[in-house]
């Protein structure tokens, strides 16, 4: 057996392990972090899409000032999640985004009825994912019970389309 063999054969060991430890870290990753993922690719292009339709209408600056802003808090919550799983500053992002979008609503900057129906959605998904958050975070800090039992979070009701 030859120098280059030993290192291809190590190579392909080395490889099929990453891949099947790579794996049982994905399969073990919270249901939490597939739904906030699945949530922020319904939310990140509906802000646009919304920043898109009001940009002529006079508010516009506003709605792109306060798009621009949700989106960067959409994306420091999916980091946040993607490093420490949920917790807290992550929920109070995602409420925060939610509370702007629903103060762009009350002040009437968003005149669309297309954009309307569409801020209103974004808001319900945010807020089911920041009560969702909480949840997981109350339940993982809360003491065990005596019969361990798993959180629900599987169904949140967030749609994925625009």
């Amino acid at each position: 057996m030859n120098l280059k063999s030993i290192f291809v054969n190590a190579e392909h060991s080395f490889v099929g392990f990453a891949e099947k430890e790579y794996m049982k870290l994905y399969n073990a990753t919270p249901k939490i972090e597939h739904i906030a993922d699945v949530a922020f690719k319904y939310c990140l292009p509906a802000i646009s899409l919304i920043v898109g339709a009001e940009f002529g209408a006079p508010a516009g600056a506003i709605v792109a000032s306060v798009g621009a802003e949700a989106q960067k808090d959409l994306i420091a919550a999916s980091s946040l999640i993607y490093d420490f799983g949920p917790n807290p500053q992550a929920s109070n992002l995602i409420s925060g985004v939610a509370s702007n979008l629903t103060g762009l609503l009350a002040d009437g900057h968003i005149t669309n009825a297309a954009s309307v129906a569409k801020v209103t959605g974004v808001v319900n998904n945010l807020s089911l994912l920041s009560t969702a958050i909480a949840s997981t975070v109350a339940a993982a800090s809360a003491p065990a019970p005596a019969t361990s039992a798993a959180p629900a979070v599987a169904s949140t009701g967030i749609k994925t389309e625009l």
